[in-house]
């Protein structure tokens, strides 16, 4: 039996139920997401409770879209990419991953 969904390890009991592995591969985008956001976050050098601020939320509602427990909005996304000056980019790959704002031209 394979234990990899897309390159992922899958953890624990996922890999003998079927229906978990099933779950666990949906919920793949959201894991990315989360990892992307963490990542751009400390980059950024700020805390969850600096980046609520920024983008008008309570810090445990950033806790909660670190996590993957939550899913963000399409606004909540918009705001956080500013906060944080990256673009998320989501591929047909189903991965998610950030870059830099480029410099507008003048």
């Amino acid at each position: 039996m394979d234990h990899e969904i897309a390159g992922e390890e899958v953890p624990g009991n996922f890999k003998e139920e079927p229906g978990l592995r099933e779950e666990w591969g949906a919920q793949r985008p959201l894991r990315e997401l989360s990892v992307a956001l963490v990542r751009a976050r400390l980059a950024a050098g700020i805390s969850q409770t600096e980046l609520a601020r920024r983008i008008g939320v309570k810090q445990p509602m950033i806790a909660r879209l670190e996590a993957g427990s939550e899913i963000p909005k399409v606004d909540t996304l918009m705001r956080l990419a500013k906060a944080l000056g990256v673009d998320f980019t989501i591929t047909a790959g189903d991965t998610i991953e950030t870059q830099p704002h480029k410099a507008e031209a003048a």
